[in-house]
Formats: structure tokens, C-alpha cells, sequence
């Protein structure tokens, strides 16, 4: 194709799409009071919303937000904690820099439960459905891998990746 036609090409097709994404849905600005940044990690169908926000020492804490109010969820013995998805049970999961597995939270409860897969070096877990699947990464033997956890039983789910480290 010649080289003018694909330019005027791309330009008619911005202008064509450009109203119709600039017109979908609103945005609510998510941040949490006195933190020094916040990032969402997960929602669930009532419009609860889970992630991590960070303080001035470099401190990373989970954060749950639901009905305007913001709770602050921490890993027992973490300084790093990040929660990524949550079902509308209630079950949150997550990560934290205590452990080499992530974990499952109940908020109900207000307890931790680690997830971890057998013969897993780190568990990564980042999203639960309300049948209390959890979907994630893992690394095994120099590898990472998406797994499915249903109840006891962790199934790789994606090829494998090799992990390298900067």
C-alpha cells in the first residue's frame, strides 16, 4: 500500500474511533488519604475495590476500598503487601514480601490463609472467582507458569516462561 494512503488510512481511522473511547463510562480518581501513591489491583461486582498504596518510607500496604471507606490490610510481619483480586465473598488474595507464597485473605474473619502450589518456588496469586478458584503465577525450577488452584489441587495453565532476573 502506498505509503500516503496508509497515513491518511490510520488518521481517519483515529478520528473515527477517538469520540467513541473518549465517551465510554466515568472515572472515579482512586487515592488513598496520605499516601504517596495508590494502585488497584482488583473489583469485585459491588464495586468494591482492593490494592496497594505506598507511604513516604517506601512502606507498600494493602488497601481495601468499600462504601467510601478505606481499610488498610497488612500481611503479618510485611512491609511490602499488595492485594490483587477479590471475589464477592469477600476472599481476597495477594501478595507480600514476608513470604515467598501469596496468600488468601477473608475479610469476614480477618484471617490469612498462604496459597501455595506443591513444588512451587513463589506462589503469585491474582485473581479469585466466587467459586473460590484462584488464578495466578509461579515459579518452578528457573520457570514461571499461570496456575489454577481449585481447592488443593494447582494445575499449570500457560507455558512456561524463564525467569530472569535484572
Amino acid at each position: 500500500m502506498n505509503p500516503h494512503k496508509t497515513i491518511l488510512l490510520a488518521v481517519v481511522l483515529l478520528a473515527i474511533t477517538a469520540p467513541l473511547a473518549l465517551a465510554q463510562g466515568t472515572y472515579t480518581q482512586i487515592d488513598v488519604p496520605g499516601a504517596s501513591y495508590t494502585g488497584c489491583g482488583g473489583v469485585d461486582t459491588a464495586g468494591d475495590i482492593v490494592g496497594a498504596y505506598g507511604d513516604s518510607n517506601g512502606n507498600v500496604y494493602g488497601f481495601l476500598l468499600s462504601g467510601g471507606t478505606y481499610t488498610t490490610i497488612v500481611y503479618p510481619g510485611s512491609t511490602n503487601t499488595t492485594l490483587s483480586g477479590i471475589n464477592d465473598l469477600g476472599k481476597i488474595v495477594g501478595n507480600s514480601n514476608a513470604s515467598a507464597n501469596g496468600f488468601l485473605y477473608d475479610v469476614q474473619a480477618q484471617t490469612f490463609t498462604a496459597v501455595t502450589c506443591p513444588n512451587a518456588s513463589e506462589t503469585f496469586p491474582y485473581a479469585i472467582n466466587n467459586a473460590g478458584t484462584i488464578a495466578g503465577t509461579i515459579g518452578y525450577q528457573g520457570f514461571f507458569y499461570g496456575f489454577e488452584l481449585v481447592g488443593t489441587r494447582c494445575s499449570h495453565i500457560a507455558p512456561r516462561v524463564q525467569m530472569k532476573y535484572l
